[in-house]
């Protein structure tokens, strides 16, 4: 009998372990998050968890690439996956921009529609959450990441050493995106008789924006790595033609 191949068979390894527990984590803040969120009244909060869920997929997708041995399969998911979440951020992106313009007097909006007060203890309580599961996300990328060693032509290892830099940025990114919603919790918490839903759709803006910069970013980083992709390869799978 012929022995199996093992060397394309998938791996957990450390990398795949630090995205495991951020898929965990943010999956977990997501589903929470997006409730308080309605009960809220909050379009920041909303706004961070439309993108935190995206994130969540994005991890979801990175640890089965990390896990693939072959090549051209983990190229192919890190082009597939990078194109959905760029699509999906930019729905949800351009959807909550809209509303908050609408909350913020930029785009007029249906008489009563910003009627509802922003409970600001919900908004501080799950923004700290956010950035507490934010810590632990970027304690087991120190613990489990390790920098895969590699030639001057090992395009392998570096797809998998870019790969976590992506996740890692996901990550400070939802870092920035929290400190934004713990900021407008603090105000509303000691200044109550401000408009609480002019002052959280600001924050939605700001929250929007900060998704639309690393949208843009990723979009760049997405055309180099297909460029490189189409560059290495003899052929190119249907799926790449579509």
């Amino acid at each position: 009998m012929v022995a199996a191949d093992s060397s394309k068979a998938p791996m957990m390894s450390g990398n795949s372990k630090s995205l495991l527990v951020m898929f965990i984590l943010f999956s977990l803040i997501t589903a929470t998050q997006y409730v308080a969120a309605i009960v809220a009244h909050s379009l920041a909060l909303q706004a961070d968890c439309a993108s935190m869920a995206v994130d969540a997929i994005s991890y979801l997708f990175n640890m089965a690439a990390e896990c693939q041995a072959d090549r051209s399969v983990r190229a192919l998911l890190e082009l597939v996956m990078s194109f959905v979440s760029l699509v999906l951020l930019s729905y949800f992106t351009g959807f909550f921009f809209v509303e908050a313009a609408r909350a913020v007097g930029f785009l007029p909006s249906a008489d009563g529609a910003n009627e509802d007060t922003v409970d600001p203890a919900l908004v501080l309580i799950f923004a700290g959450l956010g950035i507490l599961f934010d810590m632990f996300s970027l304690f087991s990328y120190k613990v489990w990441h390790v920098d895969e060693p590699r030639s001057q032509n090992d395009t392998q290892a570096q797809r998998s050493n870019i790969n976590m830099f992506s996740a890692l940025l996901h990550v400070l990114a939802d870092t920035a995106r929290s400190t934004t919603t713990f900021v407008e919790g603090l105000i509303l918490m000691n200044a109550p008789g401000l408009d609480s839903a002019t002052i959280d759709g600001w924050c939605a803006l700001i929250v929007c924006a900060l998704i639309a910069i690393g949208v843009l970013g990723g979009a760049a980083k997405w055309c180099l790595e297909l460029r490189a992709y189409l560059t290495t390869r003899h052929s190119i799978g249907p799926i790449l033609l579509l």
